[in-house]
């Protein structure tokens, strides 16, 4: 898996949606978590991904404003982004 060096999450700040993008380079397990600042998963996705360029646009408009983590954990890594919410 490649997340490339900087997982771009824009816009950030955002006012309610997210775009995220990553690259695959091999058929993995993925999950995809969002979560508060006192560590609670808000939204929670898991799936089985190819190899591959993804995209994946998230709505926050039914979040409070506020800072948020979003996370995608793979077979072998984790990458973590914060995320405001203005």
């Amino acid at each position: 898996l490649s997340l490339h060096d900087a997982l771009p999450i824009y816009p950030n700040p955002t006012t309610g949606a997210i775009t995220l993008n990553y690259y695959i380079k091999e058929a993995t397990s993925l999950n995809v978590k969002l979560t508060n600042l006192e560590g609670q998963t808000i939204y929670s996705k898991e799936s089985k991904e190819q190899a591959g360029i993804y995209v994946h646009t998230f709505s926050l408009d039914n979040y409070s404003k506020g800072i948020y983590f979003l996370s995608l954990t793979t077979d072998k890594e984790t990458i973590v982004r914060k995320v405001i919410l203005e």
